[in-house]
């Protein structure tokens, strides 16, 4: 080998190597774009912050429920009163 060449093996490593790295880049940019559009595209809840957490109807600030407790709370009896015939 001539002093300041590469071996082909390497060079074609490093080939390799490059474009991996490119297509990684571009599958998180990919991944980052749906993300972002899909955060875009969420449903946004309709019901309003009272002031009140809609599980346990105690005072709370920013919330719609105080955590997953009075959430699951909420929605049984919205799926129970949708069972009986009630609005």
């Amino acid at each position: 080998m001539v002093r300041g060449q590469v071996p082909a093996g390497i060079v074609d490593y490093f080939c390799i190597w490059v474009l991996l790295v490119d297509d990684a880049d571009r599958a998180d940019a990919d991944v980052e774009r749906l993300t972002q559009e899909a955060l875009r595209n969420r449903k946004r809840s309709s019901m309003p912050m009272c002031g009140c957490c809609y599980g346990c109807g105690e005072p709370i600030t920013g919330r719609l429920f105080h955590d997953a407790d009075c959430r699951d709370e909420y929605e049984r009896r919205q799926s129970s009163r949708g069972r009986n015939g009630r609005a």
